[in-house]
């Protein structure tokens, strides 16, 4: 029993030894918690944001139909053309590398669309900088719709679309200028034989006379109020306004008279 109370009374004992504080401990400064350095909005958007390296644009070669494309395109601000033009080297483009703001300049005033070769002088800019100037010569086409003898047509027969057929013509290359197929047809005949295929050009027509040689026509002579009217037969083509020598029927007599009309003609005596 005695054993017992000694071992009680060496537990408690021990028990408030644990539990009283001792001086160091209650005169040590008190340890905040140690914080985490603060982040800002900016700088949280500058990390998770992905640095951009911009790739660096490399020169490329011009091609030989950019250029074509370009030169047709100034050509139609400095000459006026109806049709589809097409340009083609007659010597190698230059060989050149440009970057995206390449631009091709003329250098001077290009010369009209009379024939089927042209020089042209310009320039290539890239960069703000000139890469050259060159002054090359082109072949040149027109091409337009135009009339086509569609069969054999004679010499003064009327022209109407039963014996002409629409095509495309390079008009550049004729000779003569050929006749468009917007142009109405109406009082033209042909001026000689125009064979199965050709292009009709201005040489081929003309308007049909108002008076034939060897046609009988009427002729008024007036001489001031009075007018009377006679028989002639025309020894000449003539179209209205035309001065015309006419012959009268009855007498043989040749007169000067002016084409009025189809199938007339007027002398003024006074």
């Amino acid at each position: 029993m005695r054993t017992f109370l000694c071992t009680l009374c060496f537990c408690f004992a021990t028990a408030s030894l644990a539990a009283a504080p001792s001086l160091s401990n209650v005169l040590r400064p008190v340890e905040e918690p140690s914080a985490k350095p603060s982040t800002t909005k900016a700088e949280s958007t500058e990390k998770a944001e992905t640095p951009v390296v911009k790739e660096r644009v490399q020169p490329r070669r011009l091609e030989d139909s950019e250029i074509l494309e370009e030169l047709v395109f100034l050509l139609a601000e400095v000459i006026d053309w109806e049709g589809d033009l097409r340009i083609a080297p007659v010597r190698p483009l230059p060989r050149v590398h440009v970057l995206p703001d390449w631009e091709l300049r003329y250098t001077g005033t290009p010369p009209p669309l009379l024939n089927n070769r042209m020089n042209l002088h310009f320039e290539i800019w890239s960069n703000g900088r000139s890469l050259g100037s060159w002054r090359l010569p082109f072949r040149v086409e027109l091409w337009k719709e135009t009339w086509t003898a569609r069969q054999r047509i004679r010499r003064g027969e009327a022209l109407h679309r039963d014996v002409l057929e629409r095509a495309l013509t390079d008009v550049l290359s004729e000779r003569n200028p050929p006749i468009t197929s917007d142009t109405p047809l109406q009082g033209l005949e042909a001026t000689n034989t125009i064979m199965e295929g050709r292009t009709l050009s201005w040489g081929d027509v003309q308007q049909r006379p108002a008076v034939r040689r060897g046609e009988r026509i009427e002729v008024f002579v007036r001489n001031g109020s009075l007018s009377i009217s006679m028989p002639a037969q025309s020894t000449e083509d003539g179209h209205v306004g035309d001065l015309i020598t006419v012959r009268n029927i009855q007498s043989k007599r040749e007169i000067q008279a002016v084409i009025t009309a189809t199938g007339r003609a007027e002398v003024q005596l006074n």
